[in-house]
């Protein structure tokens, strides 16, 4: 394997170790499932204008439940319903994958479908979900008028099948419409092959912008780790019945290094960071154990692949200006605010994937959140 010994002194394994040994006593089987509702203040015209059809539709409620643009006048309310593991398997998981690569400019502008935040010198929209590049994400699948509140809107979430280092112009998506196992391995396996071609896209730009060598070895490095996992994935989701969306790209446009390192920090500093700890918790949990053996070679892969996202994040601080920085810096905050667990998953993904209830995937993102992306 490539060493970036040189160039990064960042190592996540340690980290992850260190995280995942102190989560919190809830047992990793038999936790209740959680749904969540969040309660957001809305202007009267916005809410009286939504329902002028007699009801709210999914883009009405992705208007109004601004969960990740950070508008909202006061923070949300946040209520919690328990339904017991054994109804776990019926959870509404709507949503797909979405339009997640999207494409970046070197203006400053990346629609990454990642954080519905602005930046000072950029924007990203996520056309009504957040995505991650992790395995779970919250997404809106419903919303409704507060009873006898004439500007207060309930707001419905659930979580998406998510993973991998997504590229530009990513076109195909791979909706996971069911708590199925199946359906998050097809999910997976579309996006851990969309990853190469990113990876590819990575190592040419590297090459084009001069970056030392190793860099450019563990590009190559991570473009055939990501293969191996597509195969795995995909090998994975028709043993469960599942098939896997053929991957669909947009021709590649020229970038500079701006457009570059935004994509770099939010796929990769924050999005594969996280990926990678959910694969490590993962490997540990999972009932399956062919799903744990699979899991604890994914997750020391995209460890690297992690690593080699922090490396290439400090060698562009090199080359980019005060206020590409800037631009940078706020980009990765908002994708990692995107990521911070509301929910839990169905408990068919909890327990057969390994994949962490609530009570641990939050304590995990605020780890990783004070070691990394506060910073």
């Amino acid at each position: 394997r490539p060493s970036l010994s040189m160039h990064v002194t960042l190592r996540l394994a340690p980290l992850f170790l260190g995280i995942l040994a102190a989560l919190p006593a809830c047992p990793l089987f038999g936790c209740d499932t959680i749904e969540s509702t969040e309660t957001f203040e809305v202007t009267p015209e916005a809410l009286e204008a939504a329902l002028a059809d007699g009801a709210l539709g999914l883009d009405e409620c992705s208007m109004l439940c601004q969960v990740s643009s950070g508008t909202t006048s006061e923070p949300p309310t946040t209520s919690v319903s328990a339904t017991g593991s054994s109804d776990a398997s019926t959870s509404d998981v709507g949503g797909t994958a979405g339009d997640a690569g999207g494409t970046t400019d070197a203006g400053g502008t990346t629609d990454a479908g990642t954080t519905g935040a602005s930046t000072s010198g950029g924007s990203s929209t996520s056309g009504g979900s957040s995505t991650t590049g992790g395995y779970i994400n919250p997404d809106i699948v419903g919303c409704k008028a507060v009873e006898g509140a004439d500007n207060m809107v309930s707001c419905d979430f659930s979580q998406q099948c998510i993973g991998g280092r997504r590229p530009a112009g990513l076109r195909s998506s791979a909706p996971c419409t069911s708590a199925e196992v199946g359906a998050w391995f097809a999910a997976t396996a579309h996006l851990e092959a969309a990853s190469v071609p990113a990876f590819e896209r990575l190592h040419a730009e590297l090459l084009a912008h001069g970056a030392p060598e190793a860099l450019l070895r563990a590009a190559q490095s991570a473009a055939s780790d990501e293969l191996r996992h597509a195969a795995a994935m995909t090998a994975m989701a028709k043993r469960h019945g599942a098939e896997v969306v053929a991957v669909e790209l947009a021709p590649a446009q020229p970038r500079e290094l701006l457009a570059m390192a935004l994509e770099n920090a939010v796929e990769g500093c924050v999005q594969e960071t996280w990926a990678a700890l959910l694969a490590a918790h993962q490997a540990e949990a999972a009932a399956d154990p062919e799903v744990r053996a699979l899991m604890a070679e994914i997750a020391a892969d995209e460890a690297r692949h992690a690593e080699l996202a922090w490396a290439v994040d400090a060698w562009l601080r090199t080359r980019l200006a005060a206020d590409e920085l800037q631009i940078v810096a706020a980009a990765r905050s908002a994708a990692a605010a995107s990521l911070q667990p509301r929910a839990d998953m169905p408990d068919t993904w909890i327990r057969g994937l390994g994949l962490p209830v609530h009570a641990r995937a939050e304590p995990m993102w605020q780890a990783l959140n004070a070691a990394l992306w506060a910073a």
